[in-house]
Order: structure tokens, then sequence, then C-alpha cells
């Protein structure tokens, strides 16, 4: 999702948020301990969302290193003035790399950071995207443990009663988790997280997913 702008809210500057709470030591990844994460991002209002897709171990450094040298663009902070030029330059069916994404939240923080990457097609309309956030949580060597939500932006849309525009997410959001996988260059290391289930985002776009998550532990 991009291109809202109607809702001043939604355009609040992640910075602005209460910091991060202390960390807390995961034993290990197992199941039970997994079970400490949170599971879903949520809309500013708390409504749940998708669950989380991925569960990444590893610095912020390997994290930024892993996306962006499989040619993954770091979004933008969502502003006033970069949200109106999305909106623009995806009307006009440009393309702006580092475009923002709308800020989601999960246990009421907002992502950490988001990357995105385009398609054939080379216009903002279209976009693979990912939304990373801090968990709260470290493995036993003191790396983090993060969260992703991910899904396909495959055209705009007018959303809600006041027919806000923003991003269409394909449904399958799976299918997405399985793309962001193979992009980055790592094996399937699916983990059951939650359970099968449809929902829809903050835009109303429904999604399906099999309620697993891709455990990653990165280079």
């Amino acid at each position: 999702m991009a291109f809202v702008v109607a809702a001043a809210p939604l355009l609040l500057h992640p910075q602005a948020h209460p910091a991060q709470p202390p960390t807390q030591a995961l034993a290990s990844l197992d199941e039970s301990s997994l079970s400490r994460l949170p599971v879903y991002s949520e809309t500013l209002t708390g409504e749940h969302m998708e669950p989380a897709s991925f569960i990444l171990v590893g610095t912020q450094d390997q994290l930024v290193h892993t996306f962006e040298s499989r040619g993954w663009d770091e979004a933008d902070r969502s502003t006033l003035a970069n949200t109106l030029r999305a909106f623009a330059v995806g009307f006009q069916g440009g393309q702006y790399p580092t475009a923002p994404v709308t800020p989601s939240f999960m246990a009421s923080q907002p992502e950490a950071v988001a990357f995105q990457k385009a398609t054939a097609a080379n216009t903002l309309r279209q976009r693979h995207h990912i939304r990373i956030w801090r968990s709260g949580y470290t493995v036993p060597d003191g790396r983090s443990v993060w969260e992703a939500t991910a899904s396909f932006d495959d055209g705009i849309e007018f959303a809600g009663a006041a027919k806000v525009p923003t991003h269409h997410i394909d449904p399958n959001i799976d299918a997405e988790r399985s793309y962001i996988t193979g992009t980055l260059g790592y094996p399937d290391n699916l983990i059951p997280f939650t359970h099968p289930q449809m929902g829809h985002n903050g835009s109303g776009d429904e999604f399906f997913t099999d309620g697993k998550a891709e455990l990653l532990t990165l280079r």
C-alpha cells in the first residue's frame, strides 16, 4: 500500500513513536520460543492484518545487505511530500524505486524498514514489497530477531468510503513469501507460525495464507 494521502495519522514518521522496549533473549528458535513473538501486523487502530510470513535472524547490517545485494531498494520513510510524489508517479505510470509504503504496525510499533523490488513493467503501479519489524527479541549470540509481512502490489485502487488511492495487493501472500525467499538465494525453511486463514489488510483487500513463516538466518 502506498499513496495514502487523505489520512494524516498514516503519514506519521515512524521515529515519532515511542522507542522500542529493551530486548529479551530467546533460548532457541524452536516452536515454543517462537510462540512468544507477535503474530499479526496491525492498522493504526490495532486491527489485525496479515500474520508475519518471515522470521529473520541477524544484525541490521546483515538485513540491509541481504536485500540490497539482491536488487531490492529500501523504501523512503513516509512523509507528506514523498507520498504525494508517489501518488503522482504511480498514476502517470512512472517509477519511483524508493517510494514509501503505508506505515503498518506490529505490537504497536511501526516497521523498522521496508524494501521493494520492481517488476519487468518497471512502474510503481506494481511492485514486490516487504515490511520488517524488530520483534524485541534476540538469539543467544545477541543478533536480533526480526519479523516481516510481504505482499505483491498488482495495481492501484480507490479504497474505502473516501475512495483514497492506494495499491491493491495480490491475495496470495504465500506466493510473495516464496518469491522473496528465492530472490534472496535462501532455501525454503517454512515453519508453522499460525493457522491457515483468510483476512484483509487495512485497505480491505483480501489475502489468504497457510499460516507458515520462513525462518531465515542471515549471512
